[in-house]
């Protein structure tokens, strides 16, 4: 091998690793702008499913109270007989539970 073939192995050699440097840093770029993302996302899904959540809890709370009017509304009917009147309680009763597990189960009415 004479000098020339040394200094052109030399420079291929230079550029070789100044390329596997550049994609190498390439690599890691993208690998952290899709973890940027990745985080960015899930922020989102999260910021959205709160307001979701805090919503859905509104119109529980206002459905709550819509059925909790009507019973009373129904309640003071003159005339109703003590069994009546015991299950419209029991209504009261079971429309909180209902209202209480579908809020914490995460349902919602449609």
């Amino acid at each position: 091998m004479d000098s020339k073939d040394t200094i052109l192995y030399a420079v291929f050699g230079v550029v070789l690793l100044v390329l596997l440097g550049a994609l190498a840093l390439q690599y890691a770029e993208n690998r952290a702008m899709r973890r940027v993302l990745i985080d960015h996302t899930i922020a989102e899904l999260d910021r959205r499913y709160e307001a979701a959540r805090r919503v859905e809890e509104a119109e529980v709370a206002t459905l709550r109270s819509s059925l909790a009017e009507a019973l009373d509304h129904i309640a003071t009917i003159q005339g109703l007989s003590r069994t009546e009147r015991e299950l419209i309680g029991r209504a009261r009763s079971l429309v909180d539970q209902l209202l209480r597990a579908t809020t914490v189960k995460g349902l919602s009415f449609e």
